[in-house]
């Protein structure tokens, strides 16, 4: 290990350190394999690598994948034969790789994780399977410059003590690293995997909807109740089912709403985007429940299901997941309020002979504009549909 330490950073180097203090010593092997590098990737929330995986999974999918390499480790201990274990073929190689396509630059974990995802197939798979690509990874690893200081700095490679407990308080310990950690959102699951309409709103992507008050008075109301306090807005295509809806967060960014809902958010939920990258079984589940916890810390959250009919009609896109029951518990949560759209038809299908969907979602009907209505909803956008094109009405 010593002839490639100058070329490693201290978290590198501290990655290795806690191979040697802690896993080495409870799961004896003559090879350090890629399988021992991720697994003190995943056990080391300080290191590079641990932040770039951080962006691109789910915490209880790290959490599985570190079961997994555990398990293939524990079953593959060996006695050491010289005392001295050695990186074995593949992640020597690996190494070598990082360090020639660096080579003005110190190597750290995350450039090491990428050039073995890049080399070892098996490594790869098991990305695969939970949905990560090399791709992903590259663009979150960052390059470290040359610190002269750093590359005279060695780091002696011991043997494994005993009192594993200690040595695994005190691996931790090996580098005082200063990481700048992501902004909070990042770190919430709510913010990464649905659509923001407040922050849409604030950047002026949504349009007003006029004539629709009414309608929006009921939802407030509807929300503020203690029971079936879920709405489910029903009309017929083309009526403004959406664009009501997201009016709501406008009106929460100008602060024209009740005090209740003036820290609240809107936030649109797409299960076909939920979906993808969820083939490994159990991760949507997993997924769904992550924001559902993140969502219910926070307690100002407000779900918007678009065409919530789709969902149901088509719950075979989902595989075994039953859409419906996950739907069902999270109405149930006190912290977590929804507003869904749906086609009268749908309503009839799949909330009406629901009996916990319909427990639970208050039904809230747009009709069709009258005539003075269209009139004064024409009136009301007249000057935006001018100035956008150019004419004049």
């Amino acid at each position: 290990m010593n002839n490639y330490e100058v070329s490693f950073t201290d978290e590198l180097k501290s990655v290795f350190k806690y191979i040697q203090s802690n896993l080495l010593a409870e799961y004896p092997s003559d090879k350090i394999t890629s399988e021992y590098f991720l697994w003190a990737v995943l056990e080391n929330e300080n290191c590079k690598a641990y932040e770039v995986l951080s962006k691109t999974m789910l915490t209880e999918t790290m959490e599985t994948l570190k079961a997994w390499y555990y398990k293939y480790i524990s079953s593959n201990v060996t006695h050491l034969a010289n005392g001295r274990p050695e990186f074995d073929e593949s992640l020597n190689s690996a190494i070598s790789a990082t360090i020639e396509k660096y080579p003005s630059s110190l190597v750290n974990s995350g450039q090491l994780l990428s050039t073995i995802l890049d080399t070892n197939e098996v490594v790869k798979k098991s990305f695969r399977i939970f949905g990560v690509t090399n791709d992903e990874i590259k663009d979150n690893v960052t390059v470290e410059t040359v610190d002269t200081t750093e590359k005279n700095t060695n780091v002696n490679y011991e043997k494994p003590k005993k009192h594993v407990k200690k040595q695994k308080q005190e691996a931790n310990n090996v580098v005082q690293l200063t990481l700048v950690k992501p902004p909070k959102t990042q770190n919430n699951e709510v913010e990464r995997n649905l659509t923001n309409l407040n922050r849409l709103a604030s950047e002026g992507k949504i349009d007003d909807v006029i004539g629709n008050d009414a309608v929006i008075d009921k939802i407030f109301t509807t929300l503020l109740k203690r029971n079936k306090n879920n709405v489910v807005v029903v009309g017929d295509s083309g009526v403004g089912k959406t664009s009501t809806v997201k009016h709501i967060a406008n009106l929460i960014v100008r602060g024209e709403v009740p005090s209740a809902f003036k820290n609240k958010k809107l936030m649109q939920m797409d299960f076909a985007t939920l979906v993808s990258g969820t083939g490994f079984k159990g991760s949507f589940e997993s997924k769904f429940k992550s924001i559902v916890n993140d969502a219910k810390k926070d307690g100002n959250y407000i779900f918007f299901i678009d065409d919530i009919q789709s969902i149901l009609l088509d719950n075979s896109k989902f595989g075994e997941v039953d859409i419906e029951t996950m739907l069902d518990m999270i109405l149930m949560e006190k912290s977590i309020q929804f507003v869904c759209t749906c086609s009268p038809k749908g309503y009839r299908k799949y909330i009406d002979n629901s009996s916990g969907l319909n427990n639970r979602l208050h039904k809230i009907v747009i009709e069709q504009s009258s005539v003075d209505k269209s009139i004064e909803i024409l009136n009301g956008i007249k000057q935006k549909l001018e100035t956008y094109h150019n004419v004049l009405y």
